[in-house]
């Protein structure tokens, strides 16, 4: 939530799915019931974060970067196991196995642990600054931060003629159950290498696909 700075501040709060039904029940048997709400809600001042990045260079065209990411943060109160510790857990795992097989991807691929995505989106944008100074070369990004349920497919955020070409890979995908490939929103994190990434996908997880661009530094400042 943002504010504009011309207007009051006010209290703003949400309920679980489980708590709003059952509101919604008490309001059915007592249209006079009255509800009230005490909040210690604050904005702390802000503090330096990072985003923590890993990558397994590529044996033939090291300098072409595929990103994979998740966040690090979650919502005060909140475990973050679904938004978004599931999501970085799978980005681990791409480098994880990639080693434990003995794979050499031909491009970089490269896992980014996101900081700051909840409130201000500072690691994602910390992360496309730095690739654009240093000249990256992003053919691709993609992120994770649906939930660990069952992936379906990927939203594509790319020109239509790329996400055409994407679906062309869904016979792949069509026995694991997760071939929907769709134009769509492809995450928070990596919008902003829109323009520096050929494509960007998200999963239905969710699927992003940004153009060329590419980041160095194992660790990211976020001021």
């Amino acid at each position: 939530m943002a504010y504009d700075n011309q207007v009051t501040k006010v209290p703003g709060a949400a309920l679980s799915t489980n708590s709003a039904d059952e509101l919604s029940q008490l309001l059915k048997a007592d249209a006079g019931l009255t509800v009230e709400l005490e909040m210690a809600c604050q904005t702390l001042p802000e503090v330096k974060s990072y985003n923590v990045v890993g990558e397994i260079k590529g044996s033939k065209y090291p300098d072409e970067i595929i990103t994979v990411g998740g966040h690090l943060d979650s919502w005060d109160l909140a475990q973050g196991a679904h938004d978004d510790g599931t999501g970085c857990v799978q980005s681990i795992e791409v480098l994880r196995l990639l080693k434990a097989t003995g794979l050499r991807p031909e491009r970089t691929v490269r896992a980014v642990l996101f900081m700051n995505e909840e409130n201000g989106t500072r690691g994602g944008n910390k992360y496309a600054e730095l690739a654009k100074a240093a000249n990256e070369k992003h053919i691709a990004a993609m992120e994770s931060d649906g939930g660990g349920f069952t992936p379906r497919g990927f939203n594509v955020e790319a020109p239509e003629a790329t996400v055409r070409r994407l679906q062309q890979w869904q016979p792949l995908f069509h026995s694991y159950g997760s071939a929907d490939f769709s134009a769509g929103h492809a995450g928070t994190d990596i919008g902003p290498l829109k323009g520096q990434a050929k494509a960007s996908l998200a999963t239905n997880a969710t699927l992003s696909v940004t153009s060329i661009f590419t980041t160095r530094p194992p660790t990211h400042s976020i001021k």
